[in-house]
């Protein structure tokens, strides 16, 4: 039970570590990456609000 713990702490850890070193070697690919999630994040906030919008002014409409 222990080496198991201890192995799978030493994945975690190497894990971590390239992830990190991925970061730092592919800086352009982590920028994409986050405006990727930005733009998603834009996009599903507009879809949201307009959602909300519409859905204000038919019920505001039907009165």
């Amino acid at each position: 039970m222990l080496i198991r713990a201890r192995i799978a702490s030493n994945v975690a850890r190497i894990s971590a570590d390239s992830i990190v070193r991925l970061s730092f070697d592919n800086r352009m690919h982590v920028n994409d990456i986050a405006i990727h999630v930005y733009v998603f994040l834009f996009k599903l906030l507009c879809r949201i609000y307009l959602q909300f919008h519409l859905d204000y002014r038919t019920a505001r409409s039907k009165k």
